[in-house]
């Protein structure tokens, strides 16, 4: 098994589901799943239903099946520091403050 497949089949059985459970609420079927789970790497859409399913990050499958990695996300993300610290209103408050920015020159 690679590395996806055991923490997709971990994630499955942390969730107290069968793979019968996995088809009715994603359509994907066992023998897929199974395949998956020992060694076949999924595909992004199929990554992205089990992501919804086992609620976690569909960035982070991506990264672990190599559909993305630092590199191709760090193009497209600009984090400043310590804005993890923030609270969710903070987070509302400065996102406000960005968008009247954006306004103000006339994009959207």
């Amino acid at each position: 098994m690679n590395n996806i497949g055991i923490y997709l089949k971990n994630l499955r059985k942390c969730s107290n589901l069968s793979q019968s459970d996995v088809q009715k609420a994603t359509n994907i079927t066992n023998s897929i799943l199974s395949r998956i789970e020992h060694g076949q790497t999924p595909s992004p859409e199929i990554l992205k239903q089990l992501s919804i399913l086992y609620n976690v990050d569909l960035i982070s499958l991506y990264k672990m099946c190599n559909f993305l990695d630092d590199k191709d996300l760090s193009n497209h993300q600009y984090i400043f520091k310590n804005a993890d610290k923030l609270n969710p209103e903070e987070k509302d408050c400065i996102q406000n403050t960005i968008n009247l920015f954006i306004k103000k020159r006339g994009e959207t």
